[in-house]
């Protein structure tokens, strides 16, 4: 991990990963084990680099879980995380322009000023199937 990359992990498992808003590298580099069912990855190209066009294939995945990209776009919050026993891990402040991708475990926010937040997730959204409040 790089100084703008973080993980938040038990021994057993990845709970988050946090890309910080100074994260850089060139080319494509994904976050995500291929495996995953989220594939989160940053893309920066120089000016005039072309990506070819292109179609998705209809490809039937079969995915148990949620999992959640959370960008700040503005504000500041404490980002909480549990393990699958619903046991608190680790906290940290996310700040505008951070990211954080939601692999396993809990989660919860508090935010600490007004905060602007998109999320992205894998659908479709199951409502009380999909989560345990704790």
């Amino acid at each position: 991990m790089t100084k703008f990359l973080e993980e938040i992990r038990t021994k057993e498992e990845l709970l988050a990963i946090i890309i910080r808003s100074e994260y850089d590298q060139p080319d494509i580099s994904f976050f995500t084990s291929d495996d995953n069912i989220l594939q989160v990855g940053y893309m920066s190209y120089s000016e005039n680099k072309k990506i070819q066009p292109h179609i998705h294939n209809q490809y039937k995945r079969e995915i148990e879980g949620t999992q959640e990209v959370i960008f700040i776009k503005e504000g500041r919050l404490i980002a909480t995380f549990y393990n699958q026993d619903k046991e608190f891990v680790s906290d940290i402040e996310l700040s505008s322009g951070d990211c954080v991708v939601l692999i396993s475990g809990g989660h919860g926010f508090e935010l600490l000023e007004p905060t602007k937040m998109i999320e992205v997730k894998n659908g479709p959204y199951a409502y009380d199937e999909d989560k345990i409040r704790f």
